[in-house]
């Protein structure tokens, strides 16, 4: 996770030099193709004909936007989807270690990954940049002052935090849906501050990539209701049967103890001396437990 997440600070930095900011985040917004093309690698997705057609519109608009590109350094492109395919693996090793038999939290994450991510880019360090900002006893440190050195590590500390949080609560594939937002309010910001130039034939690229996250993020969500709802109507129907034969007490307190409330007393798995669960109908044959 470290040696990706190097890989992907670096070369998503270093894309900086050679293209725009507002091509640097069109390109971007092929990051989620790139997670969910890994995600199925790593069996945390399963393909389906709705995730295809995504694909298609978010890759189809990221190529126009490409296309249109009348100043394209290609050292450039290069770098920055280097910078894409390191980040959407880095992405996908977080989520199994937030998520599977670790289950580490947030902050202990970065605990270890943190310094890791240090050591692996100090070497490069050292050979590229080193030199130039320990000259002249480090003059470049004291231009730039310790207060704003610090200012922006706390934020990138916090940004590290809250993405590690997202991404143990939902998915990689989310975290860079949610991203496409910020990409386009950074294009706008490039075009009003920088004076960057983009084409009429670049926005239409870009708002078909957007169309495709959007109806990505809207399958999600429903995906995500469907599964809540269907657990809830497993545990529903558990609880009922258990209801109905008052022969399994252990089953019933294994399995409605997480219920929702029944005739407003707690199911918690308490059983009286006549072997009925609280709002249970063999505790209160006049009411029956709400479905």
């Amino acid at each position: 996770i470290a040696l990706f997440f190097a890989l992907s600070l670096g070369l998503g930095n270093a894309a900086y030099l050679y293209i725009s900011v507002a091509f640097v985040q069109m390109l971007k917004a092929t990051t989620p193709v790139a997670v969910l093309l890994t995600s199925f690698a790593f069996g945390l997705e399963q393909p389906s004909p709705r995730l295809a057609l995504y694909i298609v519109l978010i890759s189809s608009g990221i190529g126009t936007a490409c296309a249109a590109n009348v100043e394209l350094n290609t050292l450039g492109l290069l770098v920055q989807l280097g910078a894409v395919v390191t980040e959407a693996v880095r992405l996908a090793l977080v989520q199994l270690t937030l998520s599977g038999r670790y289950k580490f939290s947030p902050i202990g994450f970065l605990y270890y990954a943190a310094p890791l991510c240090a050591a692996v880019l100090a070497l490069p360090w050292l050979f590229f940049e080193g030199e130039a900002v320990t000259r002249h006893r480090g003059a470049a440190f004291r231009r730039v002052g310790a207060a704003m050195l610090l200012a922006n590590a706390s934020v990138a500390f916090l940004l590290n935090l809250s993405t590690m949080a997202l991404i143990k609560n939902t998915s990689a594939l989310t975290l860079n849906v949610s991203g496409v937002f910020k990409g386009l309010f950074l294009i706008g910001w490039s075009v009003v501050v920088s004076s960057a130039v983009v084409s009429a034939t670049q926005w239409t690229g870009y708002g078909v990539a957007m169309v495709g996250v959007l109806g990505y993020s809207h399958y999600k969500r429903a995906k995500q209701a469907a599964a809540e709802e269907a657990a809830r109507a497993a545990t529903l129907q558990k609880c009922d049967a258990v209801f109905a034969d008052r022969g399994s007490e252990a089953e019933s307190d294994a399995t409605c103890s997480d219920a929702p409330l029944l005739n407003g007393a707690d199911t918690s798995g308490e059983v009286d001396e006549a072997g009925s669960l609280p709002g249970s109908p063999a505790h209160s044959p006049a009411r029956e437990p709400p479905r």
